[in-house]
C-alpha cells in the first residue's frame, strides 16, 4: 500500500507524542522564545487534535461531505469566542471544503450518526447565524496589511515558524482579553 500525501500530513497525530518528543523537532531559536504558559497551551492543543483525529478516524465527519480528499481541520462546535473550549467534547474533524462552506454560511453542518462521536454531536445539524459568519474578505485584507507591515518592520518576510509563533501569541492575548 502506498502512502498518500494526505497520510503523511497527519503522521504527527497518529501516535500521541510526549511533550519532550513533540517539541524535539522545533527550531531551537523559536522554541527558546516560548514561555512555559505558551508551551503548555500549544501542547494541550496538540493533544486535543490527536485525540479528535484518532477518534474521527482521520476523516471528515460531515454527513454531506463530497470532497473528503481535502485537508482536514479541527472544528469547534461551540466557538471559542463564545466560550467554547479546546476539548474532544467540543471538537470534530471536518475537511477544509465542508469547514469553509459552514463558516461562510453556505451550508448547514450535519454530523455523521457515528457512535464514536459524543451524543450531543451525533447526527445533529448546526447552522451559522449571521453574527457568527466570518467576513473572509476583511480577514484576507487584514492579513495582507499585517504581512506588509511586518515586512516593513523586519525588512524581510517572516518564516513559517515565526508566523505560527506570532499567531499563537495573538491567540493567547485574545483569549486573555475575553476573560
Amino acid at each position: 500500500m502506498t502512502k498518500t500525501k494526505k497520510d503523511s500530513n497527519y503522521e504527527l497525530y497518529k501516535k500521541t507524542l510526549s511533550k519532550k518528543k513533540y517539541f524535539e523537532n522545533w527550531d531551537s531559536e523559536n522554541y527558546s522564545k516560548l514561555t512555559k504558559e505558551l508551551e503548555d497551551s500549544i501542547y494541550e492543543k496538540y493533544l486535543v487534535k490527536c485525540q479528535v483525529m484518532q477518534r474521527d478516524n482521520f476523516s471528515c465527519q460531515s454527513a454531506n461531505c463530497l470532497k473528503n480528499n481535502t485537508l482536514l481541520t479541527l472544528h469547534h462546535i461551540k466557538f471559542k469566542h463564545n466560550g467554547g473550549k479546546d476539548s474532544a467534547r467540543n471538537c470534530v474533524i471536518l475537511c477544509e471544503t465542508c469547514h469553509k462552506a459552514y463558516h461562510r454560511g453556505k451550508k448547514a453542518l450535519t454530523l455523521l450518526n457515528s457512535k464514536s462521536l459524543p451524543n450531543h454531536m451525533r447526527g445533529h445539524t448546526f447552522r451559522v447565524t449571521t453574527e457568527e459568519r466570518v467576513n473572509w474578505r476583511k480577514v484576507k485584507g487584514d492579513m495582507r496589511k499585517l504581512r506588509k507591515s511586518v515586512k516593513n518592520d523586519f525588512g524581510r518576510k517572516l518564516t513559517e515558524n515565526e508566523v505560527v509563533f506570532l499567531l499563537r501569541l495573538l491567540e493567547m492575548w485574545l483569549g486573555r482579553k475575553d476573560d
